[in-house]
This record gives structure tokens, sequence and C-alpha cells, in this order.
């Protein structure tokens, strides 16, 4: 059994009905589920337990979460002299599958289809009789897209490009102290780290939480045999083992229209920065340009300095205490 943390479902839904309204974006769903995983085999089979929660209530949050910068990066020092912050597209990611599993149509059964034009026949006309759903429901079967695998490619590149243009991804992590991390997103140890409160941080996000690493991706059903927040919780959540190192805790927003770069650049709040950490071979005036803007910007952030041990591992030990003017 996993805790993954929280997640608040801002939702992208695009219909997986084909039918007349082949790619209509549905509504969007706002609410803020904490939820337990009950892991088997590859993860095809997970229950979801939810309750209704405010960040406030949440009490598994992680105390501190992270980001990763480096000082001679004009964009990356923005995390600092504007207090912002990038959400990405998930076509910019390294990881070729990140965000991209599929949803798995190909596995659907002659039955299973039935079930789905049945499904979306009573959603989208409640007024019908029970015999005027069957009858839609036989005659899209008959007929269906979904038999069609190079058009079930065809969709599912649809769909991702209206996702991938909407949606916007902050990776974070959990852990400060990851040498990988800070030789391969802070320019090999020379630049910083940020540590921040989720807890004022994620209020500003349409969600998140914690990525779950697998040996295999989880296989990913259509609607009704998957519903659409248990689709996205895999497809946003899970990526493969090799990636663990990572301990990503990631936040999200979407935008029903494509997003702007204004949209995707979020500010945040003074009081969300707790700790700014040098990196262990950092350059001494990146250092001491960095310590002046925490001494206009960031009075109360923690300012600390990384070290590398013999064996290469990172300590955090030493707080260094911001001048006076």
């Amino acid at each position: 059994m996993s805790n993954a943390g929280f997640v608040v479902f801002e939702s992208w839904v695009v219909s997986n009905i084909f039918s007349a309204k082949l790619l209509g974006l549905y509504c969007f769903i706002r609410h803020c589920t904490k939820h337990e995983r009950y892991l088997q085999g590859n993860m095809t089979a997970v229950q979801l337990k939810s309750q209704q929660l405010s960040i406030e209530q949440i009490d598994f949050l992680p105390q501190s979460v992270y980001k990763y910068r480096e000082c001679k990066n004009p964009t990356h020092m923005t995390i600092l002299t504007e207090r912002q912050v990038w959400f990405a597209q998930p076509s910019s990611f390294t990881d070729p599958f990140d965000c991209k599993n599929p949803l798995r149509y190909d596995l659907l059964t002659e039955k299973d289809i039935y079930n789905k034009y049945l499904s979306a026949s009573k959603d989208d006309h409640p007024n019908w009789v029970r015999q005027q759903h069957r009858e839609f429901a036989r005659d899209w079967t008959k007929k269906s897209p979904m038999k069609n695998n190079e058009r079930l490619k065809e969709f599912a590149k649809e769909s991702f490009t209206e996702f991938d243009c909407r949606f916007g991804v902050l990776s974070l992590t959990t852990n400060p102290k990851s040498s990988r991390m800070w030789t391969e997103y802070s320019a090999g140890h020379t630049g910083f780290c940020i540590g921040y409160n989720p807890k004022i941080a994620f209020k500003l996000f349409g969600g998140g939480g914690e990525v779950q690493y697998l040996d295999e991706l989880p296989i990913i059903m259509p609607t009704p045999i998957h519903d659409r927040e248990f689709q996205h919780s895999l497809q946003v959540f899970s990526k493969q083992m090799k990636w663990s190192y990572e301990e990503e805790y990631r936040v999200h927003k979407f935008q029903p229209e494509p997003a702007t770069v204004v949209q995707r650049t979020i500010t945040l709040p003074i009081d969300s920065y707790t700790e700014i950490i040098f990196g262990a071979k950092i350059d001494p005036q990146d250092r001491n340009d960095i310590i002046d803007i925490a001494r206009n910007t960031f009075p109360n952030a923690k300012l600390l300095q990384a070290r590398l041990t013999e064996n290469g591992e990172i300590t955090i030990t030493t707080e260094i205490e911001i001048p006076s003017c």
C-alpha cells in the first residue's frame, strides 16, 4: 500500500467516445482527493478511497518540496528574482513516456465497446428509454472506429495534442540531498536548490501528488472501465522505475484554452520560500548574488550550504546568516 500524497483534479476531460463529437472537451472538475492505492501486480488493479479535503486539512503533505536550479541560466534565476516557476508542456519532458501512456482501446472486447456506447448514450441522452439506449449502443458497436488500429493511433495523437497545449507540470522533489539531482539539474553542484512550504505554494495550483515509480507503466482502460479521474491519476503520476532517483512530487495546472506563456508562469508568495541551498561547488560570486537577493526578498528563508562527502553523498548542515545592509 502506498500513500501517494494529495491529488486535486482540475481535469482536462477529452471525450473518448467516437461519435459526432469526436474530440469534444467536457467540463472541468476540481476537487481534492485523499487516496490510498492497493497495488497488485503491475497496478492493473487499483482501488481508490476518496474524501473531500482542503489544503489546510491535508495532514500527509511533505514538509518541504524542492526545485533544483542553475545560477548561469537567466531563466532559472527568475525563481529568485521574480519568484516565478514554469509549468511545462508534457511534450517537453525528457522521459518520452511521461504523461503519454495511452488509453488501451485495443484491449476492449466487443462487450466492453457495447457497454461504452451504452454509457455514453445514457450520459448524452438522459431522456431516452432503455430500448433507445440499447439500439444506439448496438449500432455504434457495429461501426465503431475503436476497432480500427490506425484510427486509434490518430485519435491518441489528436488527444495528446489537445492535452499538451493546455496542461502544465511543475516538477519538484522531496529530496534536496540527491547527488544525481544536483549533478543533472543544478549544473554539477554549481547551482542552488529552493525549498517550499507546500501548504502555502500549492494553493495556487490545480493539483498535485507523489509520482509512483513502477517496473511497468499501468494499463489504462477507457471509460467506463476506468473513470476519467482514475485515468488522469495513472497517466500523470506514474513513471518507470528508472526515474525513481528523482523522487518527484509534481503539481499541475490546466487551462480551458491553449495555455499562454503568461498562464504557464506562476508567481509564488514570498512566505512559501523556506530554504535556499547552495550547491557544493557554487561560484562564490553567484553565492553572494543570491545572498543579496535573499536579504531583500526572502528574509525568513534559511540559507544552507550543501557539501559533498568523500563517498559522493550530500550533507546540508551549515545555516548562513544573512548579513545586514
